[in-house]
């Protein structure tokens, strides 16, 4: 897989660390969306996002410990990312079972190898499409960073970085939007549709405080931010044409927030499979091409394509939200 994403020789070795340790620690990954799934489900949102938000903070601070001050390179940097995300699991689990009387759960081990078929339909035939979209965009993404790889080291380097930054500022917006999710999902149950609309608000308003502090301070200080990552004066020089790339990943995050939190929450999916087509495959990679290929901008046009179609779900929700068909949604539930 590394050969296929044009990993360039240096960076090889680095590369392969990164994705075992990343590998290793999926499992914590699908126990804390179990956990999380089973307190959103309750009426729970708030602590979802307690144990995520505070994975992303640790994980900022790993990995300021794991790199920069051990030089632990990319291994350090997966590790970092697992253990956060690992302590968020072990959080969620810990709450959930001290708190099990007050959600009134019954737990046995028999429940975990007992599969309700009936349930399991409805949550493949809901489930699917929002996979299908998490992973479509995944995969063009890798299509997209082996593009860039191939432009060498240094590029390859810097994208490494943006990728952890990004990532941190996404678990941010995948809380706030889930937290939403839940509650739009409840509320859209109940016909309470005014509430859809204030949560969707008071969603696009949480992260725009976050994606303007995000803006702000790469804006002004990006050989501070960046040279907690490396030194290399090269790779800092592709940081600072990266900038605006930056601001408008963090505004596309804002956009996606409250935008995904209807699309989802409405458990629409036919609209996440849209999303999927038009998002995962065909703008990312559409974008992608043309600024990068046809405009010659190089990487800075790859990157600029990635940013532009992470907009796709906000198109997308507008004229989901103005055709009214989200208040429909719940009734085949």
């Amino acid at each position: 897989m590394t050969q296929l994403m044009n990993t360039p020789p240096e960076a090889y070795a680095e590369a392969l660390a990164y994705a075992r340790v990343s590998l290793a620690g999926i499992v914590f990954i699908d126990m804390y969306n179990a956990v999380s799934a089973v307190l959103r489900g309750m009426g729970d949102a708030k602590h979802p996002f307690y144990f995520i938000g505070f994975a992303a903070l640790l994980n900022i601070v790993l990995d300021l410990l794991f790199v920069p001050l051990l030089g632990m390179g990319a291994g350090g940097a997966a590790l970092a990312t697992v253990l956060s995300q690992g302590l968020s699991c072990v959080l969620g689990f810990t709450f959930l079972l001290r708190h099990r009387g007050e959600y009134h759960l019954t737990l046995s081990p028999r429940l975990f190898f007992t599969w309700d078929r009936q349930l399991m339909g409805l949550l493949v035939s809901l489930g699917f499409p929002m996979a299908l979209k998490n992973a479509s965009v995944q995969l063009t993404k890798m299509f997209v960073n082996a593009w860039i790889n191939a432009f060498g080291v240094a590029v390859s380097a810097f994208a490494g970085i943006g990728h952890k930054l990004n990532s941190a500022l996404n678990m941010l917006s995948n809380s706030v939007n889930t937290a939403g999710a839940s509650m739009i999902g409840q509320n859209i149950g109940a016909r309470k549709y005014e509430r859809v609309r204030r949560i969707m608000a008071e969603t696009f308003k949480f992260m725009s405080v976050l994606a303007c502090l995000f803006a702000t301070t790469v804006y002004f200080f990006p050989d501070q931010i960046f040279g907690l990552f490396t030194a290399d004066p090269e790779v800092l020089r592709i940081g600072r044409e990266y900038v605006p790339i930056a601001i408008l990943l963090a505004l596309g995050c804002d956009a996606r927030s409250g935008s995904n939190a209807l699309l989802n929450g409405s458990g629409n999916p036919h609209i996440n499979l849209a999303v999927a087509l038009l998002d995962g495959i065909v703008l990312r990679l559409g974008f992608s091409i043309f600024f990068g290929f046809y405009c010659h901008m190089g990487y800075f046009g790859l990157w600029l394509g990635d940013a532009v179609a992470g907009f796709t779900p906000f198109v997308i929700c507008l004229f989901f939200y103005r055709s009214g068909a989200w208040k429909k949604a719940a009734v085949h539930r």
